[in-house]
């Protein structure tokens, strides 16, 4: 139990998540529903770089996805994936093709990391997930399941929080049994030797 409390309290808490929000303008009600979905986390406590809400007239859009891909107090950078932002990725267009040429090489480098979370916003008629190719294989939150929507989302914030969904319980002790010998009762020796006889009997029949 001691130890169980010392990992507990030694586990990597984010007491400020910040997130930055890549995503691909599609359309006015899309960029409404990125926007919405932006406003759900600011609403508990994650704060979001995210360009409707930091971007003045004036100011030079590229450079602002650049600096909030490369900023420190980033704590993690949430790909909104959807068709588009997967033909952009892909064929390196516009602002999401520049994000993904410093996104790709942090991926590229270092397979194990956590700071870069793919989530599927939008599926095609037949459920395909518009993944661009630099992600492979990588770990994906679903939000655009409606029936997986709530446990998705719950996922998304634990992990943002640097909290786990299933904890990886204590190691125990490998039962006495196991190293013990095996041995059958007197009972169910006999009906062993019994069955066994009636089995050799019907392949007997069986051969004449």
């Amino acid at each position: 139990m001691k130890f169980k409390r010392e990992r507990e309290m030694n586990k990597p808490k984010i007491e400020h998540p910040k997130v930055f929000i890549s995503y691909a303008w599609t359309s006015e009600f899309y960029v409404n529903k990125v926007a919405a979905f932006a406003n759900s986390l600011m609403s508990i406590g994650i704060d979001v770089l995210f360009d409707k809400f930091e971007m003045k007239p004036g100011n030079e859009l590229n450079d602002f996805m650049e600096k909030s891909v490369k900023d420190p107090s980033v704590t993690n950078i949430l790909l909104i994936l959807n068709k588009t932002y997967q033909e952009k990725a892909d064929n390196r267009q516009g602002g999401v093709g520049k994000e993904t040429q410093i996104i790709s090489e942090k991926l590229y480098n270092n397979v194990n990391q956590t700071k870069i979370i793919p989530i599927v916003f939008e599926k095609g008629s037949n459920g395909e997930i518009y993944k661009p190719a630099y992600l492979g294989s990588t770990y994906y939150i679903d939000l655009a399941d409606e029936e997986k929507y709530d446990t998705e989302f719950q996922l998304l914030i634990k992990t943002l929080c640097g909290e786990t969904v299933y904890r990886k319980p204590e190691l125990g002790k490998i039962p006495a049994w196991v190293t013990g010998s095996i041995s059958f009762e007197p009972k169910i020796a006999v009906r062993f030797s019994s069955f066994k006889n009636q089995a050799n009997k019907e392949v007997n029949n069986q051969i004449l």
